[in-house]
């Protein structure tokens, strides 16, 4: 996949945790269980909530520190399968 690197993972889940300010902290759990914070701003996290929807995939690379929204339009990543596999359009 573009931009990933080789140790992109597959998140499990987010959660967000929000003091009153202007900044989100961001709980990023892959599935091979490691734990990643992110500081996200109130626009940034509403942009992100927008994407939450029924078949986006989300992808997190440690290496770059990057949130990566695969499936917006589409099947490219299959359940099935590993961020790194993900050369070809699902059929």
């Amino acid at each position: 996949m573009s931009g990933a690197s080789s140790r992109t993972r597959r998140v499990q889940y987010i959660n967000a945790n929000w003091s009153g300010t202007d900044e989100f902290a961001l709980l990023v759990v892959t599935d091979d269980g490691e734990r990643h914070v992110l500081p996200a701003s109130a626009a940034a996290f509403g942009a992100l909530v927008a994407t939450m929807k029924d078949g986006v995939t989300f992808l997190f690379d440690p290496e770059e520190q990057t949130l990566i929204v695969a499936n917006l339009v589409g099947r490219w990543i299959t359940d099935d399968e590993t961020p790194a596999a993900a050369g070809t359009p699902a059929t």
